[in-house]
């Protein structure tokens, strides 16, 4: 057909799907009803001239809760988080069942 499209046209295009991308992220964030996954790697970076050719990275993904879940569904996470030995502000603990 001999259809081409211009650079200027793909950036565009690009940076459209960037916004458009950015703003469901972010309402979805707001909803409270999402899990945040993070991965640190590191990338043996050869194609520069540097002296430090290893770069750390962390990637990170957006995942909805699904099935149905609804932000009163989720109403013992503060409580639970609270009383995990896991964070680092509480003694380590029991867990006791939030109260419903």
């Amino acid at each position: 057909m001999g259809i081409s499209v211009s650079v200027d046209a793909i950036n565009a295009a690009v940076r459209s799907l960037s916004a458009e991308s950015h703003r469901a992220i972010q309402s979805l964030g707001r909803t409270l009803l999402a899990a945040y996954a993070y991965n640190n790697f590191d990338v043996n970076h050869t194609a520069e001239k540097s002296t430090e050719l290893l770069k750390h990275l962390t990637s990170g993904l957006l995942f909805p809760l699904a099935h149905g879940v609804k932000t009163e569904d989720l109403r013992c996470s503060k409580e639970l988080w609270e009383k995990l030995p896991l964070n680092p502000k509480v003694e380590p603990s029991i867990l006791v069942p939030c109260k419903g």
